[in-house]
């Protein structure tokens, strides 16, 4: 089991399982699945308790080739240029426009909170 953590994305991501046989290339790929960066933009850094043990660059060598154990922690460095993640694209929501209805366009629909709320003051002033 190895932890794992992405150059721009500030949260943990959970323990995953890794095979020692599994090449470079294959557990970029599986890296893919859980934080969707493209292995040819994923450059992967060995640490061991938070320090650097070394650089895995090598596709083709297997996990084994560099000696990683249970508790130590893979490293993804994202060095696509035009990923969605940098600047904290998909985890500052402070970016996200927000949708904005104006007053007159929300009376007209129903079912809101504010004609429930008119109702149960007619009920019960």
């Amino acid at each position: 089991m190895s932890a794992f953590n992405h150059s721009n994305i500030p949260a943990d991501h959970v323990d995953i399982r890794l095979d020692l046989h599994m090449t470079i290339a294959q557990v970029k790929d599986k890296f893919r699945t859980h934080i969707g960066t493209h292995a040819e933009h994923q450059r992967l850094v060995l640490k061991n308790a938070g320090q650097l043990v070394c650089e895995m660059s090598d596709d083709s060598k297997m996990l084994g080739f560099y000696s990683v154990v249970s508790g130590m922690e893979i490293h993804v460095i994202d060095t696509d240029p035009f990923s969605l993640s940098r600047g904290g694209g998909l985890t500052d929501v402070s970016l996200v426009e927000k949708y904005r209805m104006d007053d007159e366009a929300y009376e007209k629909r129903s079912g809101t909170m504010r004609e429930f709320i008119r109702e149960q003051r007619k009920k019960d002033p």
